[in-house]
């Protein structure tokens, strides 16, 4: 389902997690779609003959924002990774779009803790290997001091308590 890494130096943890993927259908309309919108400007301004004015450029920059944002999300869905960096006392986010990489934060704390989603409710990761869970999947949460880092992905419970025993022993 999930694409999980998760390599361990002497002071770092290194978690790659990427989504699984979505309808190729779907994938590709958006990626059409982006393309599309931001090549109409340049086709039609010269096949119409159309007087370069202020308002132009507007339309212009708003067409090319939209496709801008179409292309971002066509590539989230297709290459996007989720790349957590966690030191002893340091946590750095970072989403690699494959073209583009964009730095969600850097953190720096006194206490971390992992967290994961039950029913809707944060339950902190312990090992408990007798324990069984009523939902495989959730999201990976962090507990930064007092603040909390939530993944978009979601991966099994069972990697979430991995971690966690990982990251204590950092």
């Amino acid at each position: 389902m999930n694409n999980i890494f998760i390599k361990r130096n002497q002071n770092e943890l290194h978690l790659k997690l990427s989504q699984a993927k979505k309808s190729n259908l779907a994938i590709r309309l958006t990626g059409g779609l982006a393309l599309g919108i931001f090549l109409i400007p340049i086709l039609l301004i010269p096949i119409l003959e159309v007087q370069l004015t202020l308002g132009t450029f507007l339309v212009i920059a708003l067409n090319w924002v939209v496709a801008g944002y179409l292309g971002r999300l066509y590539l989230w869905n297709k290459y996007g990774v989720e790349n957590f960096f966690i030191t002893k006392k340091k946590i750095k986010i970072v989403c690699d779009y494959k073209l583009f990489k964009d730095t969600i934060g850097e953190y720096e704390f006194e206490n971390i803790e992992v967290l994961f989603f039950q029913d809707k409710k944060l339950m902190y990761a312990e090992p408990t290997p007798q324990k069984t869970y009523r939902s495989k999947y959730s999201c990976i949460v962090f507990k930064v001091d007092e603040e909390y880092i939530k993944s978009v992905n979601k991966l099994p419970i069972l990697n979430i308590l991995d971690i966690a025993k990982r990251l204590r022993q950092l």
